[in-house]
C-alpha cells in the first residue's frame, strides 16, 4: 500500500495536475464566490503533497544510508559496473554509467534501490537513463532521481558535498536471479575545475550497492595528462576512513601518455567510496 501511494505521490503526472490546479486557481476567478475557498483547499492539498513527497524522498535517502550500513539486506547486486568519465578544459564532467543488475532476493523486483554519485557543487545537471541497446526484456517505466547537498569532513578538510541518486521502475517486473543492462548519463558544467588547480580534484567509485566488478576509465582533455597527488583513499558516508580497505586495494593505472585513467576493483567493499586525488598538467 506504501509504495502504491510513493508511485502515486512521485509521478509526474500528479505533479503536472498539482501544477495546473495552482495555475488555474491563482490566475482565473471563474470560481466566484467559492474562490477564497478553493485557494485554501488547493493550498492544503499542495503542502500535503509537498510533505509526503518529502517524506519519500528522506525515507529513500536513509535507506541508502541503512543498507550502506549493513543493516539492511538489499534486493540487487551489480554484476558489472562501469564508468566512463571525461572532463573538457573548461572543467565541464560527462559520465556514462553502465550497470548489470542482478535481482537476488526471493521475489519480483519492480524498483531498483536508490544508488547515488558525489560530485562538486554545480549550477546545472542533466540525468538520463536507458535501457542497454542489448537488453530486450525490461524497460525503464520511470527514472527516480533527486538532488540534495550536505556538509562533510574528510581528511582534515571540510567539504560542501552534492550528492545525485537515482532509482529505477523496471517493466515488467525483474524475477529471481534474474538481470537487467541499463544504463545512466551525467552532465555537469565546470564541476571538476579543481582538476587543473595545485590541489587537484578526488574522483572515484561508489559501491553503495553490493558491487562484484566495477571499472573506471576517466579520460583527459586534450593536451593535458594526469597526475596522481595522494595514495587512494576508503572511506564511508561519512567520511571515515577504512584503513584495512586501503591497504588491500591496488590504486588506479595511467597509459604511457598519462591521458587516462584506468582502474578496476573486484568484489570491493558495500557502503564505500573508493577515491583518488589527481591534478591535470598541460603538455
Amino acid at each position: 500500500m506504501l509504495q502504491k501511494l510513493k508511485a502515486v505521490v512521485t509521478s509526474n503526472v500528479t505533479a503536472l495536475l498539482f501544477a495546473s490546479a495552482t495555475a488555474i486557481t491563482a490566475t482565473t476567478g471563474w470560481l466566484g464566490e467559492l474562490r477564497t475557498a478553493s485557494i485554501y483547499a488547493v493550498c492544503g492539498l499542495i503542502s500535503l503533497y509537498a510533505l509526503t513527497w518529502l517524506f519519500f524522498l528522506t525515507r529513500d535517502m536513509l535507506m541508502v544510508r541503512t543498507m550502506a550500513g549493513g543493516n539492511l539486506k538489499y534486493p540487487v547486486c551489480y554484476r558489472k559496473v562501469d564508468h566512463d568519465w571525461r572532463i573538457s578544459e573548461a572543467g565541464d564532467f560527462y559520465g556514462k554509467y553502465s550497470f548489470e543488475c542482478q535481482n537476488v532476493s526471493a521475489s519480483d523486483l519492480s524498483v531498483i534501490p536508490f544508488d547515488e554519485i558525489w560530485i562538486n557543487a554545480y549550477d546545472k545537471v542533466d540525468i538520463t537513463t536507458r535501457v542497454s541497446a542489448d537488453e530486450k526484456k525490461f524497460s525503464i517505466r520511470e527514472s527516480r532521481q533527486s538532488l540534495y547537498g550536505f556538509a562533510l569532513k574528510m581528511l582534515s578538510r571540510a567539504l560542501d558535498v552534492r550528492a545525485i541518486s537515482w532509482s529505477q521502475v523496471v517493466d515488467p517486473p525483474i524475477p529471481p536471479r534474474d538481470s537487467i543492462k541499463y544504463e545512466v548519463t551525467i552532465s555537469t558544467p565546470r564541476t571538476e575545475k579543481d582538476a587543473f588547480s595545485t590541489e587537484g580534484a578526488l574522483a572515484g567509485i561508489p559501491t553503495n550497492i553490493p558491487t562484484q566488478e566495477a571499472k573506471l576509465s576517466l579520460s583527459a582533455p586534450p593536451g593535458f595528462a594526469f597526475t596522481f597527488l595522494d595514495p587512494i583513499i576508503v572511506v564511508d558516508g561519512s567520511g571515515q576512513r577504512d584503513v584495512q580497505a586501503e591497504q588491500q586495494t591496488k590504486g588506479p593505472g595511467l597509459n604511457p601518455q598519462r591521458t587516462l585513467v584506468s582502474w578496476e576493483l573486484h568484489s570491493p567493499k558495500t557502503g564505500k567510496r573508493y577515491l583518488f586525488r589527481y591534478r591535470l598538467e598541460r603538455i
